[in-house]
């Protein structure tokens, strides 16, 4: 939900108030966004293994493009990346690795 976020001691996976989902590292830079500010809603990890922002409509705006892996899930690593993983591998990566 808006406002909601996760952190371990190197990241902090943030959605914010506008919509857009951001990784920071451990000084608050932003390594990774969504890009949906003004359109993203909610972040949900589905039961497919999807991970997908939606729009306030209930539509899919953004996605980790890895649905069809059931009971995938989202990771947030010591490094500081943040992954999608299924069944012992990373099937997404946002990169954010440090």
């Amino acid at each position: 939900m808006p406002g909601q976020s996760w952190h371990t001691e190197s990241s902090t996976v943030v959605m914010q108030a506008d919509g857009n989902l951001v990784i920071r590292d451990q000084t608050g830079s932003a390594r990774w966004s969504s890009q949906t500010g003004g359109r993203g809603y909610r972040a949900i990890m589905q039961a497919d293994g999807n991970f997908v922002i939606y729009d306030r409509a209930g539509q899919g705006i953004w996605g980790t493009g890895t649905v069809g892996h059931d009971n995938a899930v989202l990771c947030l690593q010591t490094d500081g990346d943040v992954t999608v993983n299924y069944k012992g591998a990373v099937i997404w990566s946002a990169g954010t690795g440090h």
